[in-house]
């Protein structure tokens, strides 16, 4: 489950990257602030990929090691 978050989170940042220009052309063009929004969307994102494999860990680690 870990690794498909981890390549989830890869794909998210070079989809990204590879829209960037295109992104940074439409706020020169409009003036706004398109770019920040969609960064931050997409760090809203990742964070909420990050933080969904705590429940996971926290389970492996209690019947792994007998918690702690």
């Amino acid at each position: 489950m870990g690794e498909t978050r981890v390549i989830a989170q890869g794909l998210l940042c070079k989809i990204f990257l590879h829209c960037l220009n295109r992104l940074l052309e439409d706020d020169m063009a409009s003036g706004g602030e398109k770019t920040l929004m969609v960064w931050g969307e997409i760090l809203n994102i990742l964070i909420r990929l990050v933080g969904s494999g705590q429940t996971d860990m926290a389970v492996c680690n209690l019947v792994v090691y007998g918690g702690c």
